[in-house]
C-alpha cells in the first residue's frame, strides 16, 4: 500500500505550563518509544527561546530529519496567552506525523506505539488516518470545525484507530471511557481504557478504503445503542 498515513496527537494546552517546560516533559515521557519515533533529548531538539517568544502564535518543530526514515510532520506548541487559549481544538498543542506504511511496523504502531504517545504527550485525543481515504473532506472538515462544530467537544469522523479523553467522551458521546469499552468489548479487535480515557482499535492491520470510511458508521450504531438520547457526533 502507498497511502501516507497520518498519526495526529492532541493536548489541551494550560497557559500555566510553560512551552519549554512542557516540551521538555514530552522528551523525558516519550524515550523508549523507540525509531523511528523517539527523539533525542539532547539541544538539537530543544525550542530555542526566540521560538517562543510572546510574539508567536505557536511554536514548532519541523520533524523531517529529526525522527527515523521515512517518517515527517511536527510538533507544534500554542503560546501561553490566556486572552488566546480559549476552548477550541484551533489552539491545541499537536503532534501530526506523516509515513507510509513501508517505513513503520504498523501493527506495533497501532497496538504499542499509539498508547506511548497518548501518555508521552499528555493527549486528550488522538487517531491514526489515512488522508489519502478522506481527502474529499478536508474542506467538509475545515468548514464544520469554523462554523459548527468544535471538535474538543465533538468528533468529525471516528478512524479506525482513535482515543478519547473523559472529557471529549462526555461532550461527544455522552458516554463515559468505560461504557464506551462495555458497549464496543467483542464488537472491534480491542478497545480499553488508558490515560482516563479509551483506545478504540477496529483493527491493527491496515484496512482498505471501503473498510476504513465504514468503521465511523459501524462503531457510531454501537454507541447509539442506548435508552437516553445520543448526543455528540454532527457528521457521520
Amino acid at each position: 500500500m502507498t497511502e501516507t498515513y497520518t498519526l495526529n496527537v492532541r493536548h489541551r494546552p494550560n497557559v500555566n505550563d510553560d512551552i519549554g517546560e512542557r516540551h521538555n516533559r514530552y522528551l523525558q515521557n516519550q524515550i523508549g518509544i523507540g525509531q523511528p519515533w523517539e527523539l533525542s533529548p539532547g539541544p538539537e531538539n530543544q525550542f530555542k527561546e526566540k521560538d517562543i517568544g510572546p510574539g508567536n502564535i505557536s511554536s514548532n518543530l519541523m520533524m523531517g530529519r529529526r525522527m527515523g526514515k521515512g517518517v515527517s510532520g511536527s510538533l507544534s506548541y500554542s503560546c501561553r496567552v490566556e486572552s488566546y487559549l480559549d476552548d477550541n481544538a484551533s489552539k491545541d498543542d499537536s503532534i501530526i506525523l506523516k509515513f507510509k506504511l513501508r517505513s513503520v511496523d504498523y501493527e506495533k504502531l497501532v497496538l504499542t506505539d499509539f498508547p506511548y504517545f497518548i501518555e508521552a504527550f499528555e493527549a486528550y485525543t488522538a487517531e491514526i488516518v489515512v488522508r489519502d481515504f478522506t481527502r474529499h473532506e478536508f474542506e467538509e472538515r475545515q468548514h464544520f470545525s469554523n462554523t459548527i462544530g468544535n471538535l474538543r467537544e465533538v468528533v468529525f469522523r471516528i478512524a479506525p484507530v482513535s482515543f478519547y479523553d473523559r472529557l471529549l467522551c462526555q461532550r461527544a458521546f455522552k458516554l463515559t471511557p468505560e461504557e464506551i469499552v462495555e458497549k464496543l468489548q467483542d464488537k472491534v479487535e480491542k478497545v480499553y481504557c488508558h490515560c482516563d480515557g479509551v483506545v478504540i482499535i477496529f483493527s491493527s492491520k491496515p484496512v482498505s478504503a471501503e473498510v476504513y470510511l465504514s468503521v465511523n458508521e459501524k462503531i457510531k450504531s454501537l454507541l447509539m445503542k442506548k435508552t437516553r438520547p445520543f448526543l455528540g457526533i454532527l457528521k457521520w
